[in-house]
């Protein structure tokens, strides 16, 4: 196939830091850009990351005031709005990283002609209404999860879209997350971490999902099995921040416990570290972990590390890289980190181990091989750029269709 710059149009809710936005980031950065034109759509707008976008070369579109549409005041259903705009921009894939199950951004891809419509779930499973995911995932060409784990999650509840589902793990820069002396020398003294602690960090965002309570009643215990050389580095922001504060006070731990906010030197923080953990919740708990961003920073940053069962625990082998543990009692999370704290020489071989496993199969070119190729496929199939052919596969697959036909 004879190769045209083509427009990728992300779509995304906001550029707040998240999982999934750095992950796009990451993606729209990497992309060959004499083959391929990024831009990025923003659903509902706002956010930190915008400016890193723009750093990149990558233009980002805010929706939410778009007022542009030349029908504005006659169209007024959304798909069809979203359609113009997708036609008027030119576009020849969608590739959805937006969290809801709102059909509306796959019917405006199908009715624009595009050359294909991508569907990228973050979470362990789709989140939200089934039946618009349903009619999502039925005008999608290509449905993208993050393990094994979410495509056995996704096809018990949508087995129709077994045929189009691919598997693209995160992706890591590991020139970027790596092991760095001079890093760690400067961060452990800002904190002022003497060269016998050991310093954990946690990078998630602070809600509930997340679970940092059980993490900060784990870190008591710790402390008071006798592991006082501990400090516990909380990175990012969220509701609950005021909440986890109080907590580490009540829990007598407020000296030991660093809540760092939001730090886009994440690398440098990771690098001055000697361990990694997270505990989010599982699945039936109400977690939606898919894969943890951080937790593969973390193990390329040459890190071993404590995670919770959440779906996305594929990423490691317990015993190897890590312990994975259980994310409703914290006896094994405490246990883990214990491990670690008791022994440099385990640190350091679960951490060569760690990044060993990052670089060999979760490694950002990679990542970007397999988007790429699923670019490729789609515009190769011309049958996908034909709204009526979309629109008469997407009836075919509907579940409700299939078993009256049957």
């Amino acid at each position: 196939m004879t190769f045209k710059k083509r427009k990728i149009v992300y779509l995304v809710e906001s550029l707040f830091p998240g999982g999934a936005e750095h992950a796009l980031l990451r993606l729209a950065s990497s992309l060959d850009r004499d083959r391929w034109k990024p831009e990025v759509w923003l659903l509902r707008g706002g956010g930190e990351l915008f400016q890193c976008f723009e750093q990149q070369g990558i233009a980002v579109r805010d929706c939410s005031k778009w007022d542009w549409n030349p029908l504005a005041g006659v169209v007024t259903a959304t798909a069809i709005r979203s359609a113009l705009r997708l036609v008027l921009g030119r576009a020849h894939i969608v590739h959805s990283f937006a969290w809801d199950g709102c059909g509306t951004q796959a019917a405006a891809a199908t009715l624009a002609a595009t050359g294909g419509y991508v569907v990228r779930i973050a979470t362990a499973a789709p989140r939200g209404n089934p039946t618009a995911w349903a009619l999502k995932l039925c005008l999608a060409d290509r449905v993208v999860v993050l393990s094994e784990f979410s495509r056995r999650q996704v096809l018990a509840v949508y087995p129709g879209v077994e045929t189009k589902l691919r598997v693209v793990p995160n992706g890591v820069d590991c020139e970027q997350f790596a092991p760095c002396g001079e890093a760690r020398q400067t961060v452990r003294q800002s904190l002022g971490a003497g060269p016998g602690d050991v310093v954990f960090a946690c990078v998630a965002r602070l809600f509930p999902d997340k679970n940092h309570a059980l993490l900060l009643r784990a870190f008591r215990k710790l402390c008071s099995a006798g592991h006082m050389a501990a400090r516990l580095l909380i990175v990012g922001e969220g509701g609950l921040r005021q909440r986890l504060i109080e907590l580490s006070a009540e829990l007598g731990i407020s000296n030991r416990v660093h809540f760092l906010g939001y730090r886009p030197d994440v690398g440098q923080i990771l690098a001055a570290c000697d361990g990694f953990v997270l505990t989010s919740k599982a699945s039936e708990d109400g977690g939606i972990e898919g894969m943890s961003n951080a937790t593969l920073e973390a193990m390329s940053a040459g890190l071993p590390v404590v995670i919770t069962r959440n779906g996305s625990e594929e990423i490691l082998r317990t015993g190897q890289e890590g312990f994975v543990v259980d994310s409703r009692d914290d006896r094994e999370l405490v246990s883990g980190m214990a491990a670690l704290c008791a022994s440099a020489e385990l640190r350091h071989a679960m951490g060569c181990a760690a990044r060993a496993r990052v670089k060999e199969h979760y490694n950002l070119a990679t990542t970007v091989a397999k988007n790429h190729e699923i670019y490729r496929e789609l515009l190769d199939q011309t049958l996908g750029r034909v709204p009526l052919a979309r629109m008469h596969r997407a009836i075919c697959q509907w579940p409700g269709v299939r078993s009256a036909a049957a």
